[in-house]
């Protein structure tokens, strides 16, 4: 049994089909694969992102400030994983 799992693998299989595919069709540009693979990272991360968000909604912020606490976190993670990855100065 593979440790990838079939969602994530259906996808591949989809994006790897297209390319194997584009291989053979020279009009299809080296920036439309790159759009293919970037389109399928997007859509992982804002499933990623709605899982954040439903544990944000989960507690009412009127109940605690634990829970007011626990759904700000939540809503700072959804966003951090739709924001772009900030590059580090790698000197």
């Amino acid at each position: 049994m593979s440790e990838i799992p079939d969602d994530i693998r259906a996808k591949a299989k989809e994006l790897g089909e297209h390319l194997f595919f584009s291989a053979f069709d020279w009009t299809v540009a080296c920036e439309d694969v790159a759009d293919l693979i970037a389109r399928a990272l997007m859509e992982e991360r804002e499933r990623c992102a709605k899982i954040a968000d439903a544990e944000a909604s989960r507690f009412n912020p009127a109940y605690s400030d634990y829970a007011t606490a626990y759904s700000e976190s939540a809503e700072e993670i959804a966003a951090a994983i739709r924001s772009p990855i900030q590059n580090e100065d790698k000197t």
